[in-house]
């Protein structure tokens, strides 16, 4: 007499439970058999250039002339810049983007920036005047 109960468990199944039942296999009639999620995933490939996902926001921490600034991961202008600390930075202020082991960057007013952790940018006058001296006018 063979024993039906022994030809489930060489079919690798517990004995009394079927393959279809199997909570794994994704049988929408049994609690916990959904594996996925109705939420979005994005791929790889639609993942925006910096890794992040679209739409999700990025903070990144930026400093302007020492002081840090928290700020959205964008793309900004020079312009842009200027209106981050308050007050802004005036017009007859330069602004720099530090290069680390490179010169310095001027960033006009139109110049395109992709803001990012950790990025530092420093102001300083636009135009120098050398002192003269008076001492030898009189």
């Amino acid at each position: 007499m063979i024993d039906s109960s022994s030809s489930s468990q060489n079919s690798g199944e517990a004995p009394g439970e079927r393959a279809d039942e199997h909570p794994s296999h994704g049988n929408p009639g049994r609690q916990g058999g959904e594996r996925h999620s109705s939420e979005h995933r994005p791929h790889a490939h639609e993942r925006e250039e910096d890794g992040h996902h679209p739409g999700h926001v990025h903070e990144v921490v930026i400093q302007i002339d020492r002081t840090p600034y928290k700020e959205v991961a964008r793309e900004v202008t020079g312009a842009d810049i200027r209106r981050i600390p308050s007050p802004h930075i005036p017009p007859d202020r330069d602004l720099f983007e530090v290069v680390p082991g490179a010169p310095d960057l001027k960033v006009l007013d139109t110049t395109t920036v992709r803001l990012r952790d950790g990025q530092r940018f420093f102001t300083a006058p636009g135009q120098i005047n050398p002192g003269s001296d008076t001492s030898m006018n009189g």
